[in-house]
């Protein structure tokens, strides 16, 4: 089961991480575009930051999310798509890295990034990954609003709401107004995963939760 994680990124140096991420059987390692896409070498994704095959995650955000993929599915292949560091998110970016999925033979999406405003470009990008059965997981945002941020506010899309032990919406979740139908709850409580370096930190927010739901989505196919 592949998931592609639209992140910043994994740290090279955590053998648990790079033993599990997907291998692009149509690339090889020789500086040529082997399968014509005009990206060299996208063995195993794209830094779309960059333009490069340098999948190093320089915030720890895209290596704890997917430290919470594999914890949850052993088995998961993460496709690494790169689409932000230090520098802001660009949707164009996002917008691309949701292709590039779609079009590599990923089955879900873990989109654990969030925004207050709607964007066309990633919108008809997750639109096609839908139309091809891909199943998209969101994030729902961490401002204690009783609707999801976007992209999970979209129709299709899986929206992960964090909530405690007893089954209770986080404070600073936000909820499923709007989006009963379509979003899952994940319990947070008592959960950890590791940072750049190999520290273990505890995991918080609905981005942690929608990487938990990604890698139990990816054990039920």
């Amino acid at each position: 089961m592949i998931v592609a994680l639209i992140d910043s990124g994994i740290d090279l140096y955590q053998p648990a991480i790079v033993s599990q991420v997907w291998n692009k059987s149509s690339e090889k390692p020789d500086g040529i575009d082997n399968d014509g896409n005009g990206l060299i070498d996208d063995i195993y994704g794209w830094d779309f930051v960059r333009n490069s095959n340098d999948l190093q995650d320089r915030t720890s955000h895209g290596t704890q999310m997917a430290n919470l993929i594999i914890k949850s599915n052993p088995h998961a292949k993460l496709m690494v798509l790169k689409v932000f560091d230090y520098k802001t998110i660009e949707p164009f970016r996002i917008a691309k890295a949701i292709d590039y999925a779609t079009d590599n033979g990923a089955q879900i999406i873990n989109l654990s990034l969030t925004s207050s405003n709607s964007n066309l470009e990633i919108t008809s990008a997750i639109q096609r990954a839908l139309n091809k059965g891909i199943k998209v997981v969101a994030a729902a945002g961490n401002n204690g609003s009783e609707k999801p941020l976007f992209p999970s506010s979209l129709t299709g899309v899986i929206s992960v709401v964090a909530v405690d032990e007893n089954g209770n919406i986080k404070k600073w979740s936000n909820g499923d107004k709007g989006k009963v139908n379509e979003t899952v709850k994940v319990n947070i409580d008592n959960l950890f995963t590791y940072t750049l370096g190999g520290k273990i930190k505890p995991a918080s927010g609905t981005s942690s939760a929608a990487a938990v739901y990604s890698g139990i989505l990816s054990g039920q196919f």
